[in-house]
């Protein structure tokens, strides 16, 4: 059995790369051979470009996918990327190494995906997914990140990390790749220190006794778990298997706001309304909430709405394609709706107040700030209150 590691760090005495280095140990301990390619070390140009290319098929413009698979068909592909194929070709296991950089793989990595995974020689139209190039061989990212496992949880602060890398494993999986559990090592703190220098050097270690014992035993590591369609399925505990990870997000916030389990809540499912999306009462993502008896919104109009109004805006991708959406994951119906209804009512009302994004209640508000729900009485904001991603 052989294994490709891909490196992507600057620095040859980082933790990244002693990780590269553990894995390879505990590969080659087990009877594997192995090759590493150091991106950075190996001087790999990530930008790709028509000097690249010797023989173009228009020299006048330069289109990548018309000159990566010309240079496909002539056999005339980059040095470095047909080596780079050659080895990928050679390994039963794929593995890429890197640290996390504001929430991206570095450019680095991502120039490696844009010049090695070639229109031609890698995937064609035909050529992908359970067809793909790499079909029968396994890939695993390994990454370093500078904070907890709880703040990359599922509705955590610096965002669900099986979300963040719902795109480098989709693109593995894209050109036949099964893509194993990535192994992340959480608390990986360089410039930015939460903890003591003893705790951090204690964590690293253990993380790397981790690492090699996760690929002593490769035959244990699940598959992410991709739908069909290219959705990245997950299932929270006691949920039903083949809900997408995505459609969870979408259900949740949709549930809560009183939409059944049978309506158009899905994204782009038949029945979502088109249109623009109608307004809701003004609360906390988009000016003051209502104040007194006689602003309380009628709960029996605002829930249907607001959950009208969120079926529309799932089904009108276009109108969210400016970002993300945070929407409280809140079991109460009543106040969910009128939060959701809150939530898009913010995206017009840009100019009369700044959006707010929370990541937790004190986002919300000021410390002890009161706010109104539909159907029930004020209630200072809950400091605790989880909130669920919904990307538009």
């Amino acid at each position: 059995m052989h294994a490709h590691i891909v490196l992507a760090h600057p620095e040859p005495k980082s933790y990244n790369a002693h990780l590269a280095r553990t894995a390879r140990d505990a590969l080659e301990g087990t009877g594997w051979t192995t090759t590493l390619s150091d991106l950075y070390q190996m001087g790999f140009d990530p930008c790709e470009r028509a000097s690249h290319y010797a023989s173009p098929l228009d020299g006048t413009r330069f289109d990548v996918q018309t000159e990566q698979r010309h240079a496909s068909a002539e056999g005339t592909l980059p040095a470095v990327v047909a080596a780079e194929i050659d080895r990928l070709d050679r390994a039963d296991l794929l593995i890429l190494q890197y640290p996390m950089w504001w929430h991206l793989p570095p450019a680095m990595l991502k120039g490696w995906f844009d010049r090695v995974l070639v229109y031609g020689d890698v995937y064609t139209s035909k050529q992908r997914f359970e067809n793909g190039r790499f079909a029968g061989k396994r890939a695993m990212l390994s990454l370093t990140v500078g904070t907890s496992a709880e703040t990359y949880a599922f509705d955590g602060r610096s965002g669900d990390i099986e979300l963040l890398l719902w795109p480098v494993n989709f693109s593995l999986a894209y050109v036949g790749f099964s893509v194993l559990k990535p192994f992340v090592a959480y608390g990986v703190e360089a410039g930015l220190r939460y903890s003591q220098a003893s705790v951090v050097e204690s964590r690293l270690q253990r993380q790397e006794q981790d690492l090699a014992r996760t690929l002593q035993r490769l035959d244990r590591i699940e598959t992410v778990p991709f739908q069909p369609d290219g959705r990245l399925g997950r299932r929270r505990p006691g949920e039903a298997r083949g809900a997408g990870l995505f459609t969870l997000h979408q259900e949740e916030a949709a549930v809560g706001a009183g939409v059944t389990s049978g309506s158009s809540a899905r994204c782009g499912t038949a029945g979502a309304r088109t249109g623009p999306v109608r307004g809701a009462p003004s609360g906390p993502m988009g000016g003051d909430a209502p104040r007194g008896p006689a602003a309380q919104p009628d709960p029996r109009t605002v829930q249907p709405q607001a959950a009208a109004d969120f079926t529309n805006a799932l089904g009108t991708r276009s109108q969210f394609a400016g970002g993300w959406r945070w929407l409280p994951a809140m079991a109460d119906s009543e106040r969910a709706g009128a939060d959701i209804g809150w939530a898009l009512a913010a995206r017009s009302r840009r100019s009369r107040s700044p959006r707010k994004f929370p990541v937790s209640g004190r986002s919300w508000a000021k410390s002890g700030e009161s706010r109104s729900f539909a159907g029930g009485p004020r209630s200072p904001v809950d400091p605790h209150q989880r909130f669920s991603l919904v990307p538009a």
